[in-house]
């Protein structure tokens, strides 16, 4: 596993590293939100005045616990990180040789390059469009973003941010593979159409 490691650079491990370190971030803060999305479940008001009435074993018992449950989480995602990170690195950084015949094509290339980016600004229109909506809350069975965060939890609050930042993360993932890949995959449909 460390000879695939070594064939990458640095710039592209650093990349892979901040990727994952992100991803596992925003796990942290959807597990975070869910254990407190719980205790609001449990006991809607007053959890900090339940708290502190507690005796201080229980309170040492509840922190403890948290804390243990909180570096489980980074016990695991550090001991994955290097699967991680080689996984992100093959499946982004992976070596495709263009056929000789693309090589110097700058037509073909300015082709593939252009449907690229009109795929891309196509899918993030319509992402933005949606959340736009849910932003403004313009329509009439869709309310205001600004009213759904206002009428919720904070643990649900804490799910939703996290969730929004797992969403981010893998849309911009999702933008890197499919220029990287999608590329390649146009110069095979013009390798196919040339034969």
């Amino acid at each position: 596993m460390n000879e695939q490691y070594l064939d990458y650079s640095k710039k592209q491990k650093n990349a892979a590293k901040g990727f994952y370190l992100s991803i596992v971030i925003s796990w942290i803060i959807i597990i975070a939100g869910l254990v407190w999305t719980i205790a609001d479940f449990l006991n809607p008001a007053g959890k900090l005045d339940f708290f502190l009435s507690l005796n201080i074993f229980y309170q040492i018992v509840i922190v403890a616990g948290y804390l243990a449950g909180f570096f489980f989480l980074l016990v695991l995602f550090i001991g994955i990180s290097k699967r991680g990170t080689i996984f992100l690195l093959k499946v982004f950084f992976s070596k495709i040789e263009v056929e000789d015949q693309f090589k110097n094509k700058f037509h073909i290339k300015m082709a593939a390059g252009g449907f690229l980016i009109c795929m891309i600004a196509i899918f993030i229109s319509i992402i933005l469009a949606v959340v736009w909506d849910i932003i403004d809350g313009t329509e009439a069975s869709t309310t205001s973003i600004f009213e759904y965060l206002n009428s919720i939890s904070f643990g649900l609050l804490i799910i939703t941010i996290g969730t929004a930042l797992l969403v981010l993360i893998l849309i911009s993932l999702f933008i890197v593979y499919f220029l990287k890949n999608g590329y390649y995959l146009i110069l095979r449909i013009f390798g196919g159409l040339n034969k």
